[in-house]
C-alpha cells in the first residue's frame, strides 16, 4: 500500500469542509470537534511542536493515514526536522510494534519528504492552512 500524503492531506480537509457544510447540526459538530482539537493544540507548557510530535507517535500508533499526513505536515509547519519526527516515530513503534514501523518508514517517511519537496507547492501549503483555519 503506497498512499500519497499530498492526496490524504487534500482529501482529508476537504472531507472535513464538505461534512461541516452539509447541514447546521454537521456545521456545529465540526466546529466543535476543530475547537477541541485547536485548544488541545495551543501554546501552554508544552509548544506546538512538541504536540505535533506526540500526534504523529498517536497516529502512528493507531495506523491512520490521514493523521500520518496531517501531523507530519502540522511539524513540519511548526519546524521540526525530519529527523525529529523519524525519532518521535520510534516511540510509536516501541508500544505499536511491526504495524506502526510499516507506517513510520513508509507514509511518514514519504509524507515529510513529499511536505519538503518541489511537488509540494506554496499553493498547496496555502490552501492546506486555510482549509485547517491556520492561514
Amino acid at each position: 500500500m503506497t498512499e500519497d500524503p499530498k492526496k490524504l492531506l487534500f482529501d482529508f480537509t476537504a472531507g472535513l469542509g464538505d461534512f461541516a457544510s452539509e447541514t447546521e447540526v454537521q456545521g456545529k459538530q465540526a466546529a466543535a470537534f476543530m475547537g477541541m482539537v485547536g485548544a488541545s493544540f495551543e501554546t501552554s507548557v508544552l509548544d506546538f511542536k512538541t504536540k505535533e510530535l506526540i500526534a504523529i507517535g498517536v497516529a502512528l500508533y493507531h495506523r491512520c493515514p490521514y493523521c500520518i499526513s496531517l501531523h507530519a505536515f502540522n511539524a513540519l509547519e511548526a519546524g521540526a526536522t525530519k529527523e525529529e519526527i523519524m525519532q518521535a516515530s520510534m516511540v510509536a513503534v516501541a508500544f505499536g510494534g511491526g504495524p506502526s514501523m510499516s507506517f513510520a518508514v513508509t507514509l511518514l517517511k514519504n509524507a515529510v519528504e513529499t511536505f519538503q519537496g518541489e511537488s509540494f507547492t506554496e499553493e498547496d501549503r496555502m490552501e492546506i492552512l486555510k482549509r485547517l483555519g491556520m492561514a
